[in-house]
């Protein structure tokens, strides 16, 4: 209906399918749906409050690939140092610990993939630990790699505590 043609001719919306039908209509011409008067057309989209609230805690396609690219790293490192232990009978603080941090960092990394912000903490304390260890053991390289780890982690996923 074009109120154009028609001036002065009073007019309402559908509120289920946003119709313009006559303000004597009792039913939409288009759906069927009863009439709710109203004289404002159905909003299209959700408000941008709504949508922002709803976003507010997603993680961003890089921050998941990471975190599930850290999680299978830390698995791996897992369940090689178990079986190292295992196969050598060596069962020192220096191979069972790290691979104990190690599952600590995926439940880690896994809270984090879950939106739960201690999942962060979990990995900084299992970091830290490891850090320590590797430059007790003289490994740089992987105290390095312990030290950057939850740094790049907290650049992809600080957006979970942005958003509050």
């Amino acid at each position: 209906m074009d109120t154009e043609t028609n001036p002065g001719q009073e007019f309402c919306y559908c509120q289920n399918c946003g119709q313009q039908l006559p303000a004597s209509a009792k039913f939409c011409d288009r759906c069927g749906q009863a009439r709710v008067p109203t004289t404002a057309p159905p909003p299209l989209y959700a408000p941008v409050a709504t949508v922002q609230a709803n976003n507010a805690h997603k993680l961003s396609g890089v921050a998941k690939t990471w975190i599930i690219v850290c999680i299978i790293a830390n698995a791996v490192i897992w369940i090689s140092l178990m079986a190292l232990s295992s196969e050598s009978g060596d069962s020192s603080a220096l191979v069972v610990l790290p691979g104990m941090l190690s599952l600590g960092a995926v439940v880690g990394y896994s809270m984090l993939l879950a939106r739960k912000k201690a999942g962060f903490y979990v990995v900084c304390v299992c970091a830290g630990i490891m850090l320590v260890l590797n430059l007790i053991s003289l490994s740089f390289l992987r105290a390095v790699f312990s030290a950057f780890n939850p740094v790049i982690t907290w650049l992809l996923v600080r957006e979970l505590w942005e958003k509050d």
